[in-house]
């Protein structure tokens, strides 16, 4: 059985949310598994009450995949990033779908999680919707850690010309996408040592 599980909801591998997130998981030092969403077909709840009697989703898609690999894991590592001032629908899907879960006794309260949130300006906007739906199935947040991203308008191609670019509403009206101002995930050393000293607690709460 996996000890902990991390999740990565960004649609883009190997970013900062999956970064973030591996290296949590890389503090924990115990036997841990990744997933990241990209690319999966993650549909949301669609209150058939199909799961009411055995837990299960019935839904066909890439749940069914690691549904009980949530249910065994000892711990969680969520990380998400900041879509128009909240979680990406992607991560939304993902935790309504932890209404599976809740039948006949709630199968996760008390599951241990760690938050990992990721958005250009407002990346505590994302660690608030979170909270929230781990706080709904009674998980307990045992820290998290939040970092600015990368600006998709910095690496659009169009971030200098187009007029509602939100480059120019960071930087100014005669910004000039340059290397130095895009965000590097090997440049956050501060946020590498805060993730990492994260998995480390998340190791010493589960031994208590």
């Amino acid at each position: 059985m996996i000890k902990i599980v991390g999740i990565s909801c960004s649609p883009r591998e190997d970013k900062f949310t999956s970064n973030l997130v591996r290296e949590i998981l890389a503090g924990t030092e115990q036997e841990t598994e990744f997933i990241s969403l990209a690319g999966k077909e993650i549909k949301p709840c669609r209150a058939c009450l199909g799961c009411i009697n055995d837990n299960i989703c019935k839904q066909d898609d890439d749940w069914s995949k690691f549904q009980s690999k949530l249910l065994q894991a000892e711990a969680l590592v969520i990380g998400a990033p900041n879509y128009y001032g909240g979680i990406n629908s992607l991560a939304h899907a993902f935790l309504e779908r932890f209404y599976a879960f809740r039948h006949m006794g709630l199968k996760i309260k008390g599951k241990k999680v760690v938050l990992a949130a990721v958005g250009c300006v407002h990346p505590e906007q994302v660690q608030e919707a979170l909270t929230k739906l781990v706080k709904f199935n009674e998980l307990e947040i045992v820290g998290n850690v939040t970092c600015k991203g990368t600006l998709s308008c910095l690496i659009c191609g169009n971030g200098e010309i187009c007029p509602v670019s939100g480059a120019k509403m960071m930087y100014g009206k005669n910004v000039k996408i340059t290397p130095e101002i895009i965000p590097q995930w090997k440049d956050r050393t501060d946020v590498q040592a805060e993730a990492r000293q994260l998995g480390k607690k998340l190791a010493s709460a589960l031994q208590k």
